[in-house]
C-alpha cells in the first residue's frame, strides 16, 4: 500500500505514466474488497478521494478529441466507462462507489457514510461557489464536470441514504437544470447525463422538470451528436 500511495503521491507532482497510476489505483481498489486489508485505507482515505479518485474522473485529452472528431467513439465510450481497460476513469469509478456505500466499515465505524458525506459537501461548495474548498482556486470546467459525473455514478449510494436523497431534488434544482444552458457542451451533456440519472425522484416544485425539459429540448437542437444523444 505505502508503495502504491507514494507513485499516486508522485503523480500529483509529475508525469507518472497512465498504466502505472492505473495498477497502483486498481491495487486500492481491491484492497477495499477485503475486509481485513481496508484498515490499512483509514488514515488514506482523505488523499485517496481527493487527490486520487477525483482527478481521474477529468476528462481527458482523448475525450475531447473524440467529443470533437469521433462523437460515435466518445458515446461508446461513456456506455462502456465500467469495463474500459487501463483507464483511470473505470477504476476511479469502483473505487468511489465502494467508498460511499453504507457496507464500506472498518473495526465497525460506518466509514462509507462519512466519505460519502464527506464528498457531498466537497461538491455542493464546488456547484454553488464556484471555488474548490481545499485551494480556495476557481473551479475550471474539468473540475465541475468530474463532480457531476461522480454524483451520478453514486446514484444508489446517495438514494440509500435518507437525509441526503431528501436533498437531491434541491440539488437538480439549483445546480444541475442551469448547467443545461451552460457554454460548455460537454458540460451540458453532463447536466442531461445527470438529471436523467436522478429523473426518476419527486420533485416538490414542477417548475424544475418544467425548466429541465425547455432545456433538454434546446439541446436537442445543437448539432453534437453526443449532446443530442444523452438529451
Amino acid at each position: 500500500l505505502e508503495t502504491n500511495l507514494k507513485i499516486l503521491q508522485k503523480s500529483k507532482e509529475q508525469y507518472v505514466y497512465v498504466k502505472v497510476q492505473f495498477y497502483a489505483m486498481s491495487f486500492i481498489n481491491k484492497l477495499i474488497n477485503d475486509k481485513e486489508l481496508r484498515n490499512h485505507l483509514k488514515d488514506h482515505l482523505e488523499f485517496i478521494l481527493f487527490d486520487i479518485v477525483i482527478p481521474g474522473m477529468y476528462l481527458t485529452a482523448k475525450d475531447e478529441e473524440d467529443w470533437e472528431e469521433n462523437p460515435v467513439e466518445f458515446i461508446r465510450g461513456e456506455e462502456d466507462l465500467m469495463e474500459r481497460p487501463n483507464s483511470l476513469k473505470t477504476v476511479s469509478s469502483h473505487i468511489i462507489q465502494k467508498l460511499c456505500d453504507k457496507k464500506f466499515v472498518i473495526d465497525g465505524e460506518k466509514l462509507g457514510y462519512q466519505v460519502l458525506v464527506k464528498f457531498m459537501k466537497h461538491a455542493a461548495a464546488i456547484l454553488c461557489q464556484g471555488v474548490d474548498p481545499r485551494t480556495n482556486q476557481p473551479v475550471d470546467m474539468r473540475l465541475k464536470e468530474a463532480v457531476l459525473h461522480i454524483i451520478g455514478l453514486i446514484q444508489n449510494q446517495i438514494l440509500d441514504n435518507e437525509d441526503i436523497e431528501s436533498q437531491m431534488d434541491f440539488l437538480l434544482a439549483k445546480y444541475v437544470v442551469p448547467e443545461l444552458t451552460n457554454q460548455s457542451n460537454i458540460l451540458k451533456y453532463r447536466a442531461c447525463w445527470l438529471f436523467g440519472s436522478y429523473a426518476g425522484i419527486e420533485f416538490k416544485d414542477m417548475q424544475v422538470v418544467k425548466s429541465a425539459t425547455e432545456g433538454l429540448c434546446k439541446c436537442l437542437l445543437i448539432k453534437q451528436l453526443p449532446l443530442q444523444v444523452q438529451a
